[in-house]
């Protein structure tokens, strides 16, 4: 583990405080910090070496109550901007804790240099066309006319939407498991989503993409920062692993996530933990 200062916040481990912009991530519950600092703390202090961020990971709620503690801790980054730490920062790159970062990572703030938008990956930006229509098939187990691969595409990402109880037509959903954005700018925006009501299993997610959409305030950054190991699984005819699984199954798989593995800078295991965990048990991520 490499060697820095620690300063302990209200509610965060601040790993560093000497640099304008920072890198902030939660993990509430022991179960989810011990996956962090075990799977991804190493990488993430070496990129922040590399590219002169801060790290600031969030341990507890930063809301107490009981509405806040009934919902999905996704829901508390949209609190992130409006803490006194905060202020520190010119930019805050938001990722999720179960986020690998890779060696040859660039600096994510010098791809989405304008504070007045925020750096952002649509959902689905690492699928070719073709890409798109077969992973619709497979996850709803259906045909779809290649004629009408982009309007089945269009209804899902509708569908996505109208689960959160959004009718908007044409909207982009954005994944908000990766954001670079400033503070200032954009603290009473996360708020105001923040008071949503909503119980879709996208959280927060299609509430900020449809604020982004209104205001038209995204700049879309390489989806090599957003780089979703739950699409390779479905492209692969899964749609998910775990522990039952055979070692030999899963060993085959190695050699074609090691080439997935070099696609990205930030590896993102969002619904796949159990294969992330899997992937460190054989020294895979590494």
């Amino acid at each position: 583990m490499l060697a820095m200062n620690i300063y302990l916040e209200d509610h965060a481990v601040r790993f560093r405080r000497q640099h304008r912009s920072a890198l902030v991530t939660i993990c509430i519950g022991d179960e989810y910090w011990s996956l962090w600092r075990d799977l991804c703390q190493t990488d993430w202090q070496a990129y922040c070496d590399k590219v002169k961020l801060d790290l600031i990971v969030v341990k507890q709620h930063l809301d107490l109550s009981d509405r806040a503690k009934r919902r999905s801790p996704a829901w508390q980054k949209l609190l992130l901007l409006s803490q006194p730490w905060a202020d520190d920062y010119e930019r805050i790159v938001w990722l999720d804790s179960d986020v690998v970062i890779l060696p040859s990572a660039p600096d994510i703030i010098s791809t989405s240099p304008d504070p007045a938008r925020i750096g952002i990956v649509e959902s689905g930006a690492q699928l070719s066309e073709a890409e798109r229509h077969i992973y619709f098939e497979r996850l709803f187990h259906m045909p779809v006319d290649p004629t009408r691969a982009d309007l089945a595409w269009s209804i899902h990402i509708g569908n996505q939407f109208a689960s959160a109880g959004i009718s908007e037509a044409s909207l982009t959903m954005y994944n908000t498991g990766v954001m670079v954005v400033d503070p200032r700018v954009y603290a009473r925006m996360f708020l105001d989503v923040y008071e949503v009501e909503s119980d879709s299993r996208l959280y927060e997610q299609p509430h900020l993409s449809l604020e982004i959409h209104k205001r038209n305030i995204a700049h879309r950054i390489s989806a090599r920062f957003n780089w979703s190991i739950h699409e390779y699984l479905m492209l692969r005819g899964r749609d998910g692993i775990d522990a039952s699984d055979r070692l030999k199954e899963i060993q085959i798989m190695a050699d074609d996530f090691l080439n997935e593995k070099q696609k990205a800078y930030f590896l993102h295991f969002c619904g796949s933990m159990k294969f992330m965990k899997l992937l460190h048990t054989l020294s895979i991520l590494r």
